[in-house]
């Protein structure tokens, strides 16, 4: 991973001193990850998790949601592989068998993992913008994933290890600035909280009058509910999710529409 040297860091350092980074308030984000400096043009460079995609991450292209073909069972056996034909095609595939018995690549996948989580030790993330932070918390956060799953590969049904008391998501996998931290915290604690008021992507658009703030005699003007099909189709590429996500995105717009704001539908767990 390239570095910053050791003088550019002490004047990175001297500077921040005279120009103290914005803070978020009513936060339950640990201290070291609140503070963000919007005036800082430092960055973080990944060339050695852009050569690890770049070999073991094949780009599947735009999804043409076409079911695959049926899978034929091989000439003297009755054994086929049992796949969703739906998503079999969908989204890019990341090179497992790569690191299968293989010491050498998952110790690459350590390596940068730990070289991540060390970063904010070494020079705190205060000193970082918004923008440069998130991209920071996505990259830990996924090398640390898929360091766990090659850990478990060739096991395929996943459930286990995503879901229930034996998940390890709410593990703490991490030592980042001194702080134990799961995937969990990363993302619904740090992520949600630091970037909840300020979405990248928005699905869906409720423009009027809820209907609590009018009477039986009707609205001034008539409300809206607009769908954006681009974001929606490019983060849910299978077809079911899809329809999941297009239903969820139309209950949440008309929730709006009856007085339900972003932070009640928080506490009900709707949002």
């Amino acid at each position: 991973m390239e570095r910053k040297t050791g003088i550019s860091v002490a004047v990175f350092l001297t500077f921040l001193v005279l120009n103290l980074p914005a803070h978020a308030t009513d936060s339950t984000v640990p201290e070291p990850f609140r503070a963000f400096d919007p005036n800082s043009t430092y960055v973080i460079k990944y060339a050695d998790l852009d050569a690890l995609y770049a070999n073991a991450v094949t780009n599947m292209g735009r999804s043409t949601r076409e079911k695959a073909a049926p899978i034929q069972a091989a000439t003297g056996t009755r054994m086929k592989e049992k796949v969703n034909r739906s998503s079999v095609k969908e989204a890019n595939r990341f090179s497992f068998e790569a690191f299968e018995d293989n010491d050498e690549s998952r110790l690459l996948l350590t390596s940068i993992r730990d070289s991540l989580s060390q970063i904010p030790g070494e020079v705190p993330l205060a000193y970082f913008s918004r923008d440069e932070q998130l991209a920071y918390w996505i990259n830990l956060y996924n090398i640390t994933l898929l360091t766990e799953l090659v850990a478990i590969y060739p096991q395929r049904n996943l459930k286990k290890f995503l879901t229930g008391k034996n998940s390890i998501l709410p593990q703490k996998l991490l030592m980042v600035a001194g702080i134990p931290l799961s995937l969990d915290d990363i993302q619904f604690t740090i992520l949600r909280q630091n970037y909840d008021d300020d979405p990248l992507i928005m699905y869906g658009l409720y423009q009027g009058i809820p209907r609590t703030g009018y009477s039986a005699d009707g609205a001034p003007v008539a409300s809206k509910i607009t769908i954006f099909r681009g974001p929606l189709v490019r983060a849910n590429r299978a077809p079911e999710r899809l329809a999941d996500a297009v239903a969820e995105t139309v209950y949440h717009e008309i929730a709006h529409h009856f007085g339900i704001d972003d932070d009640r539908l928080h506490e009900i767990d709707r949002y």
